[in-house]
């Protein structure tokens, strides 16, 4: 019984997790969507409130925070095939957990000129590029590779 109560919690747990967490595909849809179809409702976690929206002609920019985290997400219309994902720790961490899940192809790790960790990964359709700057500051660039 004891057995069963620990697996009962632990699915909760996962459940909890798994609902308060971004969906690294609610945001990979947005890749290439037009700018004008692009709104606040990304964000599928509970608590994200937007705090700041920049849209016109030519750039779709959304800053949502929660109590702790943060999430930049910065489109372009010339770039149409590019989604820009900029986080903090927490969030990095989920979101590299699952494309780590993605069971991605690394290509490339290099360190750039401004001394920022730089993995590029691909698979069938995506090509995902990780950014990790020394201040703790993350990006996820995701880019279609079937246009």
């Amino acid at each position: 019984m004891k057995k069963l109560g620990t697996t009962i919690v632990c699915i909760m747990l996962m459940f909890s997790v798994k609902a308060q967490t971004t969906s690294l595909n609610t945001l990979i849809k947005y890749v290439n969507t037009p700018l004008a179809d692009i709104t606040e409702e990304v964000i599928s976690k509970n608590g994200w409130e937007l705090k700041e929206s920049k849209k016109n002609d030519s750039l779709v920019l959304l800053i949502f925070r929660d109590t702790d985290n943060s999430l930049i997400i910065k489109r372009y219309k010339d770039l149409p095939n590019e989604v820009y994902f900029i986080c903090d720790k927490p969030e990095y961490d989920l979101l590299n957990k699952a494309l780590l899940a993605r069971k991605l192809t690394l290509f490339k790790s290099e360190v750039d000129t401004k001394g920022h960790i730089v993995k590029s990964y691909f698979e069938e359709k995506y090509i995902f590029e990780v950014t990790i700057a020394p201040n703790s500051l993350f990006s996820i660039t995701v880019l279609d590779r079937t246009h």
